[in-house]
């Protein structure tokens, strides 16, 4: 770890080259810049206020995301805000978002599990078809979901919720969530589990927990036709022997890039 050094309010890049690794000090100003590259041209002659080298310093002293520290990240393509109430986005999300999509044209959308927001607000950016509701546990992550909603100019009704509490499921077409999938025994990256909320992450039931409350609601509505989950990488055969369980036989299971199945599409229309 870089011991915190006497610094200037300011200082030059070539002088904080001297300070910190520079694989880290191009990543601080990557996200400082908000730029998509690593690559700057003429950085040398960039200078850096007090602001940025305290932020800095915490990155080089810390196993504290960098996301976290700056206080946003970046979901296809736009900027949100995050804290340690919220998630992180992950890439992965936005292809969960792409084949919601490439699905959907219109309709009534219940965000389950929303956090920062970032999943209903691309919907609706992408597709102002779409009518969202946000729902979240946490009060917290609402009320940054709200900070995110009024940042990119959108009306989406959110709800304090555990899972369908305070929600009239009569009232939506398609659910779509990227749920808390962890299970409790499973060993994960250590600034994750420092930093990000547990609730977000962990579930009961080997994982499958809120997949279950969700599935197993949902389809006593007859209006409710699809629902989209994010899903763990060694989820799909648990969830694909729970659907055969309860004669569910309409559902997809969808790869991401990696070629890993991490989404699961299932077809409610017609239980």
């Amino acid at each position: 770890m870089t011991k915190k050094k006497d610094l200037k309010k300011v200082e030059s890049y070539k002088n904080l080259l001297k300070i910190y690794p520079k694989k880290k000090l191009d990543e601080m100003v990557k996200w400082f810049l908000e730029l998509e590259s690593s690559y700057i041209e003429n950085k040398e002659k960039l200078i850096f206020n007090e602001s940025f080298i305290k932020k800095l310093n915490d990155y080089t002293t810390s196993d504290k995301p960098i996301e976290y520290i700056f206080g946003y990240s970046f979901f296809y393509g736009r900027k949100f805000y995050v804290n340690n109430n919220t998630l992180i986005p992950r890439s992965e999300t936005e292809e969960l978002v792409n084949t919601f999509l490439k699905d959907i044209k219109e309709g009534r959308v219940l965000d389950i599990g929303t956090g920062s927001g970032c999943i209903a607000a691309t919907l609706k950016l992408e597709n102002q078809l779409l009518n969202l509701t946000a729902t979240d546990i946490s009060s917290e992550a609402i009320e940054t979901a709200k900070k995110n909603f009024k940042k990119h100019n959108l009306e989406i009704k959110t709800i304090i919720s555990d899972i369908f509490e305070n929600i009239d499921c009569s009232k939506y077409d398609y659910i779509i969530s990227n749920p808390p999938y962890i299970s409790f025994d499973e060993s994960i990256d250590d600034s994750v589990l420092k930093y990000e909320p547990h609730s977000a992450l962990f579930a009961k039931d080997n994982g499958l927990f809120f997949y279950k409350e969700i599935i197993s609601n949902a389809i006593r509505f007859s209006n409710i036709k699809k629902i989209y989950f994010e899903i763990g990488y060694t989820q799909k055969n648990e969830l694909e022997n729970y659907l055969k369980s309860i004669n569910i036989d309409k559902y997809s299971f969808v790869k991401d890039n990696s070629n890993i199945y991490r989404f699961l599409v299932i077809d409610t229309s017609n239980i």
